[in-house]
């Protein structure tokens, strides 16, 4: 069972709401009351094998762009994940791993957005579109170690429509989702230093 949760937000959201939980929101709805905050949402996905250097889906991640009071938002935001894994048949254990978003709440108002297009068109329809991405945040990232060889739990990207990108523009009053790629990269440890033989030892100081 893959777990997420959302903390540590940055910025000066305003009502923010759900955290600790997988799914969060932030601002005061433009057309409120009957209007709706923004936010994200976290699904994740179990996966029954995977292979070392090879991406695999983690979950499922969706943003809710709606129409907030300017001023409101996020700037950044972690994701926190858990889950238990299975390296090559090594005892269960369960990794920690948090992944850092940042968010981008453009003016809806402006003529040109910030992805480059003119606003009203294309994903910019209906004001400018909103920009998250995500990094890995190795300073809280796991690693195991299993025979030789060590395992680290690194971010890959997402993928929408079978195909990778590094940012998510969602459009304004809509929800875009993109499955959270990860994989496992895998080292090997260092042989460990062979022991000089005493005679060696010996010679050494000799010679010293």
């Amino acid at each position: 069972d893959v777990t997420g949760t959302w903390g540590d937000a940055t910025g000066n959201p305003s009502n923010l709401t759900g955290l600790g939980t997988s799914s969060v929101g932030w601002g005061v709805p433009f057309y409120s009351p009957a209007g709706h905050q923004s936010g994200y949402d976290f699904v994740g996905h179990s996966s029954n094998s995977i292979s070392a250097n090879t991406d695999f889906a983690l979950g499922t991640f969706t943003h809710h762009n709606n129409p907030i009071v300017s001023g409101g938002s996020i700037s950044g935001i972690k994701l926190s994940v858990s889950f238990n894994v299975s390296f090559d048949g090594s005892p269960e254990q369960t990794f920690n791993s948090v992944f850092d978003f940042s968010h981008l709440e453009t003016n809806n108002l402006a003529p040109t957005c910030a992805d480059g297009g003119a606003n009203g068109q294309g994903v910019n329809a209906n004001g400018c579109a909103d920009r998250v991405m995500a990094t890995v945040n190795p300073t809280l990232t796991q690693e195991f170690t299993f025979g030789n060889q060590v395992y680290t739990l690194t971010l890959s990207g997402f993928l929408r429509d079978g195909l990778p990108f590094d940012e998510l523009w969602t459009m304004e009053e809509a929800s875009n989702s993109a499955l959270l790629l990860a994989s496992f990269a895998v080292r090997d440890l260092p042989p460990a230093p062979v022991p000089l033989p005493a005679a060696g030892l010996l010679l050494g100081g000799a010679i010293a």
